[in-house]
């Protein structure tokens, strides 16, 4: 298959995957976007709205408009380290004395990234004052645009997002019309990518298809859409006909300067990753897990995550080491794989655990950590530590000793944030941590960052500008965990930000897995897996289970598990620890697990799922909520059936999706072991009743074909 046609004469620029084409044109000096189809063919001219194109991105370096001016230069395309195709267009702007690299590379079933990287030919200092990766325009209609709409009560185009950009509100996922000649916006402003996720799917009811797009950047965002509608009757005096498109724009959010170009520097802008199709909602996710799993997602070197035990649960930080090795015994007991020890460990016996965050030492167990090590490697468990190396606490001596590097903003430090724009700061995190992962012989890091509400992030001396601090520091995490990656091959690395407080796609590509939460509350967390499961994949999203985080306050312990192993499970306060512990629920903690192991894990990374109920009303959630993980091929798969409160019924009439029509099935309840025998055709026609009677209660099968 040809990825990529460029014709030099006309300065256009076409990429394809699959059926999926994206064209763009260099034209009076600007790269335009020109359309997106996804029927194989690309369009003619007439039909696009040629008269007032959209640039393909948006510039602005030091105060100037940097959309413009552009000369070609160069087009090469090659395969990148990962397989894909990538075409590479270089342009100069030479009244601006900047070099411009445009990287699209085509992944598979319509999805693209697109990678920006400015360079200043001046030998001076220049300031990126705004950037938008990535600009454009979606399904334009010149013809007949007044009959397909009708009486334009409403528009017909959604755009679907995470509503909620706060702490234990993620997932929380809806559709908003947007409007005609307006612009619809959201992001994060709190310092992070937030407990949203930069992440958008836009549907048009007019035309169909979907678009999903995803940006990798760990700090503030801002998508925008706008439903583009010219209404004339017929032609006006200029002869321009009516038209309706879709705009959009995606972009990093700071104040200016964002960030600034030494003479002959090159910087990267955040990475776009995107999607265009005429699939249904469910295929389009699909899709784009896919396309995350074969070219971005990290995977560890053994293929899949661990099952851990975090030791935080009932004991929190008032750890002994009888106390952890308690709770080593019982983590292998219950079949976890890794142990790991969280906040608390770390600081001055004489100072609160969170007031001394920053100084990774042990100073208030005799023996150290060593103990507890061996003991948890003995018992074949793998051992992690937590730590949160972005923050320093305000009773630390580190930041005693480095006053300096807290982040700054109109003459005041921030209190816990460290400026990873200082070098010097940047290099002793990386340090600590590799200082850390020999010391105890660390089979994964546990990253966790609680510094609240950054907002528009600090500022700089940097020659004559004031720049924020924003793009530095993600470029400076990004680094040190991609040096962690070199160094220690087999390391595991677990994200988590106060919860899913930075789980965007710029963390996941270096760590295998995130805490997509803080609050594991039964039922709030079914509504925010049902979210989280659309912008990552299954197996990339650690559940916990346990008194840590309210994550078995609410619903029947089989409810919980049966949740809990939809993605990786986490243990944490199984039991207080001066107690022998439930064997009830012991032994159903153990009979998940192994159903984890054994059924759910071998296909997790393969899976397709299906949500059944995209949208679930209310903060905490109120309804059902229902998802479906089958193999593309049918053979294999599960389904979670919650009912949630205020549900109209008390059954759920469960049609299958992923099932094959001329096949038969097993499906095992898995609570009670009991297996029937169906047809395929059956299940995905009419269904089956599933009725529970009680709210905060599930049902849970194993659906194989027979």
């Amino acid at each position: 298959m040809k990825h990529f046609i460029f014709n030099k004469e006309r300065m256009d620029f076409r990429y394809s995957s699959g059926t999926t084409i994206y064209n763009e044109k260099l034209w009076d000096g600007r790269l335009v976007s020109i359309n997106y189809c996804a029927t194989g063919m690309p369009p003619h001219d007439h039909d696009c709205v040629m008269e007032a194109p959209v640039c393909a991105f948006d510039l602005a370096v030091d105060g100037k408009d940097a959309t413009f001016g552009w000369e070609f230069d160069n087009w090469t395309t090659y395969e990148d380290a990962s397989g894909r195709p990538c075409a590479e267009l270089t342009l100069k702007n030479p009244k601006l004395s900047l070099q411009l690299r445009v990287l699209t590379l085509c992944g598979e079933n319509g999805f693209f990234s697109r990678h920006i990287y400015i360079k200043n030919l001046s030998d001076k200092p220049q300031s990126i004052t705004k950037i938008s990766p990535l600009c454009g325009t979606l399904w334009e209609k010149k013809h007949d645009v007044k009959d397909s709409l009708g009486d334009y009560d409403q528009s017909l185009v959604y755009v679907g997002c995470f509503k909620d950009n706060h702490w234990g509100a993620e997932g929380n996922f809806d559709w908003y019309n947007v409007p005609y000649n307006a612009w619809v916006s959201f992001g994060g402003e709190n310092g992070r990518s937030g407990h949203g996720h930069p992440f958008a799917i836009a549907r048009n009811d007019l035309l169909g298809g979907y678009f999903v797009c995803q940006m990798e950047w760990g700090a503030n965002w801002k998508f925008a859409f706008k439903n583009d509608f010219r209404n004339f009757a017929a032609t006006d005096n200029n002869g321009l006909k009516p038209y309706i498109r879709v705009k959009f724009n995606l972009s990093p959010e700071a104040p200016a300067p964002m960030r600034v170009m030494e003479a002959g520097e090159e910087v990267e802008a955040p990475r776009i990753h995107f999607g265009f199709g005429y699939n249904d909602f469910d295929d389009t996710i699909y899709n784009l897990h896919t396309y995350q799993r074969k070219y971005l997602l990290h995977r560890p070197s053994r293929g899949y995550d661990m099952i851990s035990y975090d030791h935080w649960g009932y004991m929190e930080h008032e750890m002994t080491e009888e106390k952890l090795l308690i709770e080593v015994e019982r983590a292998a007991k219950l079949g976890a794989e890794i142990f790991v020890v969280d906040a608390g460990w770390y600081g001055r016996a004489d100072k609160n655990f969170w007031l001394s965050v920053g100084d990774w030492h042990m100073c208030h167990l005799e023996n150290d950590l060593h103990p507890v090590v061996k003991r948890a490697k003995e018992l074949g468990l793998k051992f992690g530590l937590w730590v949160e190396p972005e923050a320093w606490g305000i009773d630390s001596l580190a930041r005693e000793e480095h006053p300096g590097w807290l982040l700054q903003r109109y003459g005041h430090g921030i209190e816990r944030v460290i400026d990873f724009s200082h070098p010097e700061a940047e290099k002793y995190i990386e340090d600590v941590l590799c200082s850390l992962v020999e010391k105890y012989d660390l089979d994964m890091i546990r990253l966790d960052y609680n510094n609240g509400y950054i907002g528009e992030g600090g500022f700089n001396e940097n020659g004559e500008y004031l720049e924020n601090s924003h793009w530095r520091n993600v470029e400076a995490i990004h680094r040190i965990f991609d040096n962690i990656h070199k160094k220690y091959p087999d390391l595991h690395l677990e994200n988590c930000a106060s919860g899913g407080g930075r789980t965007d796609l710029g963390m996941m590509t270096r760590f295998s897995k995130t805490q997509f939460s803080d609050w594991y509350k039964f039922p709030r967390i079914a509504k925010t897996f049902n979210g989280m499961s659309m912008c990552l994949p299954p197996e990339c999203l650690m559940f916990i289970y346990g008194s840590a985080m309210s994550a078995s306050v609410y619903g029947n312990a089989e409810s919980q598990l049966q949740m809990t192993i939809q993605g990786i499970p986490q243990l944490s306060g199984y039991a207080r620890y001066e107690e022998e512990g439930n064997p009830a629920l012991e032994a159903m903690i153990q009979k998940y697990l192994k159903l984890f192991k054994e059924y759910i894990r071998p296909i997790q990374n393969k899976v397709k799922i299906y949500h059944h109920t995209p949208v679930v009303a209310g903060f905490s959630g109120r309804g059902w909520v229902v998802t479906e993980a089958m193999l593309p091929d049918g053979t294999k798969g599960y389904v979670n059936i919650n009912r949630l409160p205020n549900t109209e019924t008390d059954t759920w009439q469960l049609k299958l999706k992923g099932c094959d029509c001329t096949k038969d099935y097993i499906l095992t309840d898995v609570a009670t072991g009991k297996q029937f025998v169906t047809s395929g055709y059956s299940l995905f026609s009419q269904g089956m009743p599933v009725t529970l009677d009680a709210s905060l209660t599930s049902k849970m099968f194993l659906v194989e074909m027979k």
